[in-house]
């Protein structure tokens, strides 16, 4: 499908959707193969390159409970307030997350995952 997942060829509908930055033509993503790490030979795609968030819903991106404009509101406070200061941060992300449960999500999401967004 155009609007389609690039790999498992899900059609997305209303679903959150990820474009990759780096990939000509454009290739999108689920949330699920984003998720797995996938690679994509045949058009040069891997995990490593950066992407965009399509369509922002409610489901869950990276961990459950954590939906996409929670991660992109924690991806601004990071820029925002700087890294490390994580009360900053937590308050700008909301939803009643303490310091340390962003600082942690942070840290396995984003610096010690193996498929880094």
């Amino acid at each position: 499908p155009r609007d389609g997942c690039g790999y498992c060829r899900r059609a997305l509908g209303a679903e959150v959707r990820i474009e990759c930055a780096e990939c000509t033509p454009r290739l999108l993503l689920c949330v699920d193969c984003l998720r797995a790490g996938v690679s994509i030979h045949t058009r040069g795609h891997t995990p490593a390159h950066k992407y965009r968030v399509i369509d922002v819903g409610s489901d869950a991106l990276l961990e459950i409970g954590w939906r996409g404009t929670d991660e992109l509101r924690l991806l601004e406070g990071v820029q925002l307030y700087g890294f490390g200061n994580w009360m900053d941060i937590a308050e700008h992300v909301g939803g009643g997350r303490s310091r340390e449960a962003v600082e942690r999500h942070y840290r396995r999401c984003y610096l010690e995952s193996p498929h880094f967004p």
